[in-house]
């Protein structure tokens, strides 16, 4: 019974099984939407300066004053109080130059050898270079600090506070000549005075630091550019139109710079224009364990026309701003900065056809791609007005804080300057204007400045090794050579030819024999 059922349960499988058939599939694309992508024609760079020398300065003076202010009525806890803060400050500043900041390596002895006879093999820079270059860079920094004395539009959050702590003094000083007869209480009144300041100067610090953790992710901090000053500026700016407002603050892309105790946050803002593309990520699907190479993956669909990328255009603020990561490449980067740039965007446009279709569900079809590549240039230049200047950089589609691919061409090269914010308008004008100091600074080939980078020298410091070794080696033949002669010799010496020995009780008749 058992098996005439087993034989019905394989008789119908056999009956109503059907034939497997293996399908082409003609699109092997899968669109996966990325949502819209803005398009964005340029780009401005607002750079925002901060001296931390000068709050270190002032941090120097309230401890001055804290020191006169010592006697027995001050009480331990209260001076224990003023010297935290001051010390808290002090590691404050340090802490962002260690963060952002890394030390250089000084060759030296034989070192400066090596880099000598690897100039002459290799065609390598060496100490006289370096010394060469940082009189360059000295001639640059002169001009630069005489610029920002001409121009007097530096307004940073220290004069803020300069301005505030002068105010508070003054205040101070009348309430002392008004609160005479009670000496005590007007030292109550300092030390307090001294202590709120303390207290402010490092909440300004940390509100600082938090700000460079911010950039260091790329990120916006309100504390450098608030929205409501970002809007205003936004308005009165006639290159920019006012629609899509949040969009610019959203897509702020943030670096931070830092050199001799002095901050400089690039704020990048890219120009949103009103139209929109929809993004797609296309992956190939495999069929009969053969997959396709791919290497257009993007496409951003508009009214019928579709733009493919083949390359992502990196912005120019990644490869020629001195950022945290090159400080170490200062006469490269120096360089890149002070000279124009010609920088080539590729880009590819593909137009609608009956091979790729764009269906009413968003998907899209396609089996060829038929391309259309052009390439498009375009001249940056820089200026920097500190605290803050305008930089004009080429054209990127962007996907959020994403670039994508380069879309349109800029010709126009301008520059705006931002409204004065320092409030000493009398200071500047009585300030009397100085030459600049012109120098003839030679053009440096990006390939010779590439040797600067020490992550590229491992070549030169493995041949600086070999040759060592190689000395060390030859020394400790040579001596050993030198060692062995005298020995021999001196046995010679000891062992006359004349002379015999008595080997065993009996005489060696030839006395050569003890030379064998």
């Amino acid at each position: 019974m058992e098996c005439c059922i087993m034989f019905l349960v394989l008789f119908k499988i056999i009956t109503f099984s059907k034939s497997l058939e293996i399908i082409q599939i003609q699109n092997r694309i899968l669109p996966i939407s990325l949502g819209k992508a803005y398009v964005s024609s340029k780009h401005i760079h607002l750079i925002y300066h901060i001296d931390l020398n000068k709050i270190q300065v002032i941090i120097l003076k309230y401890q001055r004053e804290i020191d006169n202010y010592k006697s027995s009525k001050l009480n331990f806890a209260q001076t224990a109080n003023y010297q935290y803060l001051r010390h808290s400050n002090e590691i404050n500043i340090n802490t962002l130059e260690e963060i952002l900041n890394e030390n250089l390596r000084i060759k030296r002895g034989l070192i400066n050898l090596g880099g000598k006879i690897s100039k002459a093999l290799f065609g390598t820079l060496d100490s006289d270079d370096e010394l060469l270059y940082k009189n360059y860079f000295n001639t640059i920094k002169n001009n630069e600090a005489k610029l920002m004395k001409n121009q007097k539009q530096i307004a940073t959050i220290v004069n803020d506070l300069k301005n505030k702590f002068n105010n508070k003094f003054q205040e101070m000083s009348v309430n002392l000549k008004l609160l005479q007869i009670v000496p005590q209480l007007r030292e109550v009144q300092q030390m307090h005075l001294l202590l709120f300041q303390l207290k402010d100067i490092k909440n300004v610090l940390d509100e600082i630091q938090t700000a460079v953790s911010f950039a260091r992710l790329h990120l916006l901090h309100g504390s450098i550019l608030p929205y409501s000053k970002f809007l205003q500026f936004i308005k009165n700016n006639d290159n920019i139109t006012v629609y899509h407002l949040k969009d610019y603050y959203q897509l702020c892309h943030t670096k931070v710079m830092f050199r001799n105790k002095i901050l400089l946050f690039l704020i990048s803002i890219p120009l949103v224009q009103r139209k929109y593309y929809d993004l797609y990520r296309f992956y190939y699907l495999p069929q009969n364990n053969l997959t396709v190479p791919y290497t257009n993956p993007y496409l951003l669909s508009q009214n019928g026309i579709l733009i493919w990328s083949t390359k992502q255009c990196h912005p120019i603020e990644d490869d020629y701003l001195c950022d945290q990561d090159s400080l170490i490449e200062t006469p490269k980067c120096m360089k890149d900065i002070l000279k124009n740039h010609l920088e080539n965007c590729p880009r590819i446009e593909t137009h609608m056809s009956s091979n790729l279709q764009l269906l009413e569900d968003g998907n899209i079809l396609s089996v060829e791609n038929k391309r259309i590549t052009e390439t498009c240039h375009e001249q940056t230049k820089y200026y920097f007005v500190p605290p803050m200047a305008i930089l004009r950089t080429k054209c990127t589609i962007s996907n959020l804080n994403k670039e994508i691919i380069p879309t349109d061409i800029v010709d126009e090269e301008k520059y705006i300057i931002l409204p004065k914010w320092s409030t000493r308008h009398e200071d500047i004008k009585n300030e009397e204007k100085e030459e600049f100091k012109k120098a003839e600074i030679p053009d440096i080939e990006l390939e010779e400045l590439d040797q600067w980078n020490p992550h590229k020298n491992n070549f030169s410091l493995f041949l600086y090794f070999v040759i060592v070794m190689f000395i060390i080696i030859s020394m400790y033949f040579i001596l050993k050579y030198y060692k062995g002669a005298n020995c021999l010799k001196s046995y010679r010496k000891a062992t006359p030819e004349g002379d015999t020995f008595n080997q065993n009780g009996e005489e060696l008749d030839n006395p050569n024999l003890i030379f064998l």
